[in-house]
């Protein structure tokens, strides 16, 4: 959404229902970061929506992304942990990310629904 026109720029479809994930981050370099819930961690470009980057964290991705400076470095960040009510893979993982770093990806957990089980009948 371009904010000066309120106007749509680009949209993207996601494999898992809305709601899911980490949220946005924007960067002023024109990244945008989301953690999804099969534990995959995406960049975009924010002019776009073309995906730049990805990396498998090996849980659900669904904390929120954030950001920041450390010696003159910038870091990217996210936990890693899952979600039962997203029903996301469990995990206990903080990354941390900057340019040029290098860290094998995880393996990736179970792959969560797409579609939200009904919940059981309530008993009288």
């Amino acid at each position: 959404m371009d904010p000066a026109t309120n106007k749509i720029v680009w949209q993207k479809q996601t494999t898992y229902p809305m709601g899911t994930g980490s949220g946005l981050l924007s960067t002023a370099g024109g990244l945008i970061f989301h953690g999804e819930s099969d534990g995959n961690l995406v960049a975009y470009d924010i002019r776009n929506g073309e995906e730049l980057w990805k990396f498998q964290t090996g849980a659900g991705a669904n904390g929120p992304v954030s950001t920041f400076e450390a010696d003159g470095e910038q870091y990217v960040a996210v936990m890693a942990g899952g979600n039962n009510i997203l029903l996301s893979p469990r995990g206990d993982f903080l990354w941390t990310f900057k340019l040029g770093g290098t860290v094998p990806e995880a393996p990736p957990g179970r792959q969560p629904p797409l579609i939200h089980p009904s919940p059981p009948p309530r008993q009288p």
